[in-house]
């Protein structure tokens, strides 16, 4: 009935293989399910609120192969104003190849006209220790809520 209202949808184009531990690592969803207002920019991953507002921000990552059992990290929505950790996890139980584990979290962040929102993801470790994003499951979405 809001042609115009602020919601967007994107997902990982294609599964992102032995991302590397130990930075943080902005999640590429370079794929738009839908954009109803051309607020999303999927060369740089980011949201953009039009108008200020409350925005329901929210993900779900599916990750595999982490190859150490010792890694622990967090995803977290970014925005202009601040960072909410959504999803810490310990995947000591998780470290072989063919496991699979999903982490979800949705906040709802005050965001100014032109603020910015993306999707990070960090685990923790050596350089050598990597993990591989599903890209059939890993999405994120945002709509003003008012």
């Amino acid at each position: 009935t809001k042609p115009l209202q602020p919601a967007v949808q994107a997902s990982v184009g294609s599964n992102q293989l032995n991302v590397t531990a130990g930075s943080l690592y902005t999640i590429p969803f370079g794929t738009e399910i839908f954009d109803q207002n051309a607020d999303y920019n999927n060369s740089t991953y980011t949201f953009t609120a039009p108008v200020t507002g409350a925005y329901l921000l929210s993900a779900t990552i599916k990750y595999e192969g982490i190859n150490s059992s010792t890694n622990s990290g967090y995803a977290k929505i970014t925005t202009s104003n601040r960072d909410y950790e959504f999803a810490l996890f310990h995947p000591y139980n998780s470290a072989n190849a063919n496991t699979n584990h999903t982490v979800a979290g949705s906040i709802l962040a005050d965001m100014d006209a032109n603020d910015t929102a993306s999707l990070q993801l960090y685990i923790n470790g050596a350089g050598s220790d990597t993990v591989d994003l599903q890209a059939a499951h890993t999405r994120m979405s945002g709509f003003l809520m008012g």
